[in-house]
């Protein structure tokens, strides 16, 4: 089943960017899989090697621009290797730039995958709680280890910010229950969607978590544009729904492209 899953993400993506992304990636999962299987010794050495390593791009960090090429850029060692975000570059840019103007206290994430969307909310966003709702073996690019997420605790820690990381399933009411627990009454900021693609995965995410949204705050979904080699990704077709009824946003690189594009709620 894992092998099939994998396949079929591996023909997606060579659809879309190439056998060059192909390439990386099952590279990028080979020694992903190395570093899970590797004895705890060696994992906390890995782990060890790729935090100096994602610390010594800190260092050099300035701007956004800097935390952005961070996230892209690092590369570290076994189950670590990699934080590169799933957003187009430029994309991701403004979207930073339009959530960091709304000024968010608490935001909340649907979908961390490798981890590079979070690394750059909690580097450059003056928000003071995070929390990370991930699926291991998610379909859509999801599921942090344990290890993963104890990684991106520590690479993205600040003595004044509170990190959650929740693995498990966005549409479970138990998962929605954790997450109302660790609110204890406050409202999410900033919530990104960006887990399951499906029009049914999609529409159950914004509709059980958009009530702990503050009035005034921001709803964000990933992957607005059409995409026509995959049937399963239907952001698109909710999208087209929300802007009939909400205040949008949109922000494409470019028109023509056939994945990406992110779609702001202004809740």
């Amino acid at each position: 089943m894992a092998l099939r899953s994998y396949v079929t993400g591996a023909g997606r993506l060579y659809r879309r960017d190439g056998f060059d992304s192909v390439f990386r990636r099952g590279l990028e999962k080979v020694e992903r899989d190395v570093g899970n299987a590797l004895p705890a010794i060696g994992d906390t050495l890995c782990r060890a090697l790729s935090v100096r390593e994602l610390r010594g791009y800190q260092s050099s960090e300035d701007d956004l621009t800097d935390i952005i090429d961070t996230a892209y850029d690092y590369r570290g060692y076994g189950a670590y290797r990699s934080i590169e975000p799933m957003q187009i570059r430029s994309e991701l840019r403004d979207f930073v730039e339009a959530v960091a103007a709304s000024d968010p206290e608490t935001v909340c994430e649907i979908g961390t995958a490798r981890g590079g969307s979070y690394y750059v909310w909690a580097q450059y966003l003056a928000a003071t709680n995070y929390l990370s709702i991930d699926l291991p073996g998610g379909r859509f690019g999801g599921g942090h280890s344990l290890r993963r997420a104890e990684f991106l605790r520590d690479v993205c820690d600040r003595p004044d910010i509170d990190q959650a990381f929740l693995r498990g399933n966005s549409h479970s009411p138990a998962t929605a229950r954790h997450v109302e627990e660790i609110l204890d009454g406050d409202t999410i900021d900033f919530l990104f969607i960006d887990g399951d693609h499906t029009y049914d995965g999609v529409k159950d995410d914004f509709e059980r978590y958009s009530p702990f949204v503050a009035d005034g705050g921001l709803i964000a979904f990933h992957d607005i544009v059409t995409i026509d080699h995959d049937p399963d990704c239907e952001v698109d077709r909710f999208w087209r729904e929300l802007r009939e009824e909400y205040e949008t946003t949109e922000i494409v690189a470019d028109p023509q492209q056939d994945r990406g594009g992110v779609g702001l709620v202004h809740w």
